[in-house]
């Protein structure tokens, strides 16, 4: 390698050396929604928030007995407290997913934050990517989705087979019970 690097005057730069950790899970894909994550709800449209996330065990030990627990708080207290079934081992280098069967309808106008933590039986070297947050709102009168991030969630409506146009596209927005839509705005 050396004599070819030499050759071509080219050669290796930016090499980081990093030990791996021993015991280390890592949170991804955290939801509170079915399908969709509505950031503000309107309280007439409030829905069970059903909570899951991936797992990775990012460490080089099989990680024992991991679970998901979620607390929700409305500013004042814990308004919900919940915990998924435990995964009995998760083996170096896999993901796997953890939930809830029910979960936590919120009914009060006001914020709410959800908080996402993981655990096992070992210690974790890097708890730092084992918790999470989110906050969402909920209002009298507004639906949205974009968690005031104008990149949130948008899909395709006319992506399908056929499709007179496939470049049309739209957020989703489900209601549970019938309403009246006084305004629409959009930014």
């Amino acid at each position: 390698l050396d004599s070819y690097l030499a050759g071509n005057n080219e050669g290796i730069d930016d090499i980081a050396i990093k030990e791996i950790s021993y015991n280390d899970i890592g949170m991804k894909n955290e939801m509170f929604g079915q399908n969709v994550e509505y950031y503000k709800i309107p309280t007439a449209q409030s829905q069970a928030m059903v909570f899951s996330s991936d797992v990775e065990n990012i460490g080089i030990l099989t990680q024992t007995n991991i679970a998901l627990d979620v607390v929700v708080n409305d500013g004042a207290t814990n308004v919900y407290t919940g915990n998924s079934s435990t995964l009995a081992s998760l083996v170096p280098w896999t993901t796997d997913s953890l939930g809830f069967s029910s979960g936590f309808t919120p009914t009060a106008l006001g914020n709410y934050t959800i908080t996402f933590n993981m655990n096992q039986t070992e210690t974790d070297d890097v708890p730092a990517n084992n918790s999470r947050m989110k906050t969402i709102t909920v209002t009298d009168t507004v639906y949205a989705l974009d968690n005031d991030n104008y990149q949130g969630q948008w899909y395709n409506q006319e992506s399908g087979p056929g499709s007179s146009n496939p470049f049309v596209i739209g957020g989703i927005y489900d209601f549970y019970t019938n309403d009246v839509a006084s305004s629409i705005s959009v930014y």
